[in-house]
């Protein structure tokens, strides 16, 4: 039998990775939706307030309700960018939350909406880390059953740009990045 070759959309389909356009988030607060050909999807996410470093603001909290096919664990990955002009480790910061499933970093089931972080200037990068407990980790989330589950993001630097979030089990980072070159 021949094996059947594993593409980006066979991918998504199996659970094995989740893509979530950052633009398919419905807007409140100051985030604005610019389209871009350096986008995967043609635009992504940029928020414009001022710097919320001390907690979310509902205000500003955008949720996205995701399909998870299958139950597991998943690494919590994004492209983003920061601004050419941004100071280092300025504009490279949101606060994100999966409020119906369980949330893990630092080998610990965290709550609630955590610092989440990276770093990439002029083009968009895949990276991403969450702060919790003033230790920086890896973001893994269980899904403890397929269905509908809730993902939250909310503004924390100023002119943060974000193009996708990636969600990925069963994987390394380097398949990830090779799936979705083959899904471009």
């Amino acid at each position: 039998m021949t094996p059947v070759p594993f593409s980006w959309h066979n991918a998504v389909q199996s659970g094995n990775l989740l893509a979530i356009e950052a633009e398919d988030f419905p807007l409140k607060g100051d985030w604005a939706l610019i389209e871009s050909a350096d986008a995967s999807g043609g635009a992504y996410l940029q928020f414009n307030g001022k710097n919320h470093y001390a907690a979310a603001q509902d205000a500003h909290a955008i949720t996205k309700q995701i399909n998870v096919p299958q139950a597991g664990t998943y690494v919590v990955k994004w492209y983003m960018r920061q601004p050419s002009d941004a100071e280092g480790d300025k504009s490279n910061d949101i606060w994100i939350g999966f409020p119906d499933a369980i949330q893990k970093g630092n080998g610990q089931t965290i709550t609630g909406f955590h610092k989440y972080f990276g770093r990439s200037k002029g083009r968009f990068g895949m990276n991403g880390q969450i702060e919790a407990h003033h230790k920086h980790s890896w973001l893994n989330v269980e899904f403890p059953k397929p269905g509908t589950y809730t993902m939250q993001v909310s503004g924390r630097s100023e002119f943060l740009q974000v193009d996708q979030f990636l969600l990925y089990r069963e994987l390394n980072a380097d398949d990830v990045l090779e799936l979705l070159e083959v899904g471009r």
